[in-house]
């Protein structure tokens, strides 16, 4: 696997920007996309043994589209989403704002695996959801990666299953319709366990098995700099629907209309084997 620059762009510390090559027309009929400005300033961003390099972007505000909005708005039980993103705004902006939609009707979980839930509940009150208190009909769990997926170093999909399913059955005895659950699955691979991840999101299929709607969120860099890019088509066919954080604003799509040059083109890298 080679991962490139957008093509022109190189490390010579030339000015961030103006190499930048815009994503091809072609992709925009396969999605909606939100227009929004972006600031003025990039940040360049490359690995010093030369594995990945990569044009990073800092947003300005919300960018969540009205397709977008309304898919998370709306409690569909069974759903089984994934997000792809390579910044933490992207991933606060989309997996927080999938949690508010349902604080009043829904229990919540967040499972953490890149800040600690520490930082996260700070985050999320800083959001606007209430992660400090807990009312009659609201419930929130934020708990580390190590106490769900990964536990003394061992990946048990059965109990992993096991968890969710019961906190379904939790949230229903407090009288919520059911659980909206966000994950961040980068501790797959720190850890070396992808193929463990593989057999997991199989596991759950594409539509869960528990009255649930969950997004599984994967860092790109993450992929990129454990060299595990090759595995983005099986965690397509194992969701439903497939979610970009792309420079434009969050892009949603069906896993049949997902190929590996859409995602080249709208993530700004090329991926070989």
């Amino acid at each position: 696997m080679h991962v490139f620059m957008p093509k022109g762009c190189n490390i010579d510390r030339s000015p961030v920007g103006k190499n930048l090559q815009p994503v091809p027309a072609h992709f925009f009929l396969i999605g909606k996309v939100c227009n929004f400005e972006r600031k003025l300033f990039q940040i360049q961003s490359w690995n010093p043994q030369g594995k990945i390099e990569r044009i990073r972007y800092n947003y300005g505000f919300k960018m969540l589209n009205q397709e977008v909005t309304d898919f998370l708005k709306e409690f569909d039980a069974g759903t089984h989403a994934v997000l792809f993103y390579d910044n933490q705004e992207s991933k606060r902006e989309l997996l927080f704002s999938h949690l508010k939609f349902g604080q009043n009707y829904q229990g919540l979980a967040y499972v953490c695996s890149e800040e600690s839930p520490e930082q996260i509940r700070g985050e999320m009150i800083e959001f606007g959801l209430e992660a400090n208190t807990v009312k009659g009909n609201q419930r929130l769990t934020i708990a580390n990666y190590d106490d769900v997926y990964i536990v003394n170093g061992e990946l048990n999909i059965p109990a992993i299953i096991g968890k969710f399913a019961s906190l379904v059955d939790t949230c229903k005895e407090r009288g919520l319709s059911g659980l909206r659950a966000a994950a961040e699955m980068s501790c797959f691979f720190q850890h070396n366990k992808v193929e463990e991840m593989i057999a997991y999101e199989k596991a759950l299929h594409t539509k869960f098995s528990f009255y649930a709607k969950g997004i599984c969120a994967y860092n790109v860099m993450e992929m990129l700099r454990s060299g595990h890019m090759d595995v983005f088509m099986s965690l397509v066919k194992a969701h439903d629907p497939i979610i970009y954080a792309t420079p434009r604003g969050f892009l949603l799509l069906k896993p049949q209309k997902v190929k590996p040059r859409d995602f080249e083109s709208v993530m700004q890298v090329n991926i070989r084997n």
